[in-house]
């Protein structure tokens, strides 16, 4: 395997850039494995990382609006059940309009007119 090869310990001939490498690899070896072995993805914590980005961005008037965003922030202290699964079915009985920049997650949901 090319990371057990890579991680040798250097020889007294490897510049030092080399050197430092083969060292860094050593420390980190068994979390380089697990990555390229492992069928695992950070694609979801980065697809929130870049919300939380844009939110940011916005509020700061870093972003997309030229009068910036106010929000109200407060702490909710309720226990809310975890765990609880909606069903396609459900979902569509929703009054929920999409926006066309990033409509999977912002988007408005508005009771239905009566």
């Amino acid at each position: 395997m090319i990371i057990a090869a890579t991680a040798q310990q250097p020889t007294a001939t490897c510049p030092h850039y080399l050197e430092t490498l083969a060292l860094g690899l050593q420390k980190e070896v068994s979390a380089i494995r697990a990555a390229v072995l492992l069928a695992y993805s950070n694609g979801a914590t980065e697809g929130h990382v870049n919300r939380l980005k844009l939110i940011k961005r916005t509020m700061y008037n870093h972003g997309f609006v030229k009068e910036g965003l106010a929000a109200t922030v407060f702490k909710d202290s309720n226990t809310y059940p975890t765990g609880l699964k909606v069903s396609d079915a459900e979902l569509d009985t929703l009054n929920i309009s999409h926006v066309s920049f990033h409509g999977e997650w912002n988007y408005t949901i508005k009771p239905h007119e009566k």
